[in-house]
């Protein structure tokens, strides 16, 4: 009799391999079949999954149609099963898989759009942060402004491709702009995906506002994110930049250190 651990891994091969062999004689037939229980019970699990990536990516949806992306979503779901029991942590790799997936080589730009749909994803279930009390910067020495550390709301993700992803996107999830076409030579983008509120917001931003912000989401002191993004704009208003990103909630709090 097999332990519980090999069983367990068994049943997961016959599931999302179709290697049936191990378990099969295990499954009570009552009327039906031991192979039909288990192509039902893989159906449904398979479905479940696949929705759910449909549910998460909806641009690369759009941009392939619901036959392709099932055919993409199924071949995902059944090299990588869930190891989670909440769904909505489903999907993490799908961008990466769908940069290998030979039968989407010719459009380049998806694994970044499904990148982006993450993005919206993770933003969306982030946390609510404790708002902080901004107008105590006032009394900061400007003598110790690159000391200052932010604190970087939780939904805020940042996100660069070679490609006009955000028009991709608005063209794919805005009817409005339905008819819109994509010059995919037309430049890269820097996004910001934000929520400020209730609703996940995308923004585009220039590189060194994008370095700035990355900066500072890596905890990096006020001083070395202005390093870094006047490394990338000579020009930039950083202090203009700052009040932008805390009048937009993207930034929620601050420490000097």
């Amino acid at each position: 009799m097999p332990s519980l651990r090999e069983l367990q891994r068994a049943f997961a091969r016959a599931v999302f391999e179709g290697d049936e062999a191990a378990v099969a004689g295990l499954i009570r037939a009552r009327g039906i079949p031991a192979p039909d229980r288990l192509s039902v019970y893989r159906n449904n699990v398979l479905g479940n999954l696949r929705d759910a990536l449909a549910d998460v990516f909806e641009t690369v949806h759009a941009l392939v149609g619901p036959e392709f992306f099932d055919h993409a979503a199924e071949c995902y779901a059944r090299r990588t099963p869930s190891v989670s029991g909440d769904l909505n942590d489903y999907g993490a790799g799908f961008p990466e898989f769908l940069r290998d997936f030979a039968p989407a080589a010719s459009l380049v730009y998806l694994p970044d759009a499904a990148r982006l749909d993450w993005a919206c994803h993770e933003s969306l279930l982030a946390p609510d942060p404790e708002p902080g009390d901004f107008t105590a910067l006032a009394a900061v020495d400007p003598a110790d402004y690159p000391r200052i550390r932010f604190e970087v709301h939780p939904a805020l993700r940042l996100l660069r491709s070679p490609y006009p992803l955000f028009r991709i996107r608005r063209i794919c999830t805005d009817p409005a702009a339905a008819d819109e076409r994509v010059d995919l030579a037309a430049g890269a983008d820097c996004l910001v995906v934000a929520r400020p509120g209730a609703h996940v917001e995308i923004a585009t931003v220039t590189p060194g506002q994008f370095e700035l912000l990355a900066a500072l989401q890596r905890g990096e002191p006020f001083g070395a994110a202005c390093d870094r993004a006047l490394a990338v704009d000579p020009d930039a208003d950083v202090s203009a930049w700052l009040h932008a990103q805390v009048a937009a909630a993207n930034l929620t709090g601050w420490e000097l250190t």
